[in-house]
């Protein structure tokens, strides 16, 4: 039983894993059945090939990502399906950033409420449907890079 919930929440982690390396090409096999349904509140799309296409478009507008996963809770899992809801904290930098690397501010970020039914496949466990929901709107938390203190006063 623990173990299988382990396995699912892995798949959920490499999900964020492949959006924040840049590998969202792997995200449909990797994650997804080839018939899965994932509803992305402005888009419904199904099988592989559609979630594929959309998170190509999609994350290829930004140079990079961080996503941070929480909230995991698997409801229910008999071993062969599962059902798990979870959250992300999605922060975005665009390409189109004139800044450094290093100072480039965030330019939005995100809070993401998911719903997952998993199945296990022979490829492992896979989701088969998704919806994910924004909380609230999106946020932008400053202008420019915010400078620490090297040292603290004692």
């Amino acid at each position: 039983m623990l173990e299988n919930e382990r396995q699912v929440t892995r798949i959920l982690t490499r999900y964020c894993e492949l959006l924040d390396t840049g590998q969202v090409d792997r995200i449909a096999t990797e994650v997804y059945t080839a018939e899965a349904v994932a509803d992305y509140h402005f888009d419904v799309l199904t099988g592989r090939r559609a979630i594929n296409d959309y998170l190509l478009v999609n994350m290829g507008r930004f140079k990079e990502t961080a996503h941070a996963l929480s909230n995991v809770s698997v409801k229910a899992c008999d071993g062969q399906l599962a059902e798990v809801s979870s959250m992300m904290t999605a922060w975005h930098w665009l390409k189109k950033s004139n800044a450094p690397d290093a100072e480039a501010p965030i330019n939005f970020g995100q809070i993401v409420v998911t719903a997952d039914r998993l199945e296990r496949t022979s490829e492992g466990w896979r989701i088969t449907e998704r919806r994910a929901r924004a909380l609230g709107p999106s946020f932008v938390l400053s202008a420019g890079p915010v400078v620490l203190p090297t040292k603290v006063e004692g």
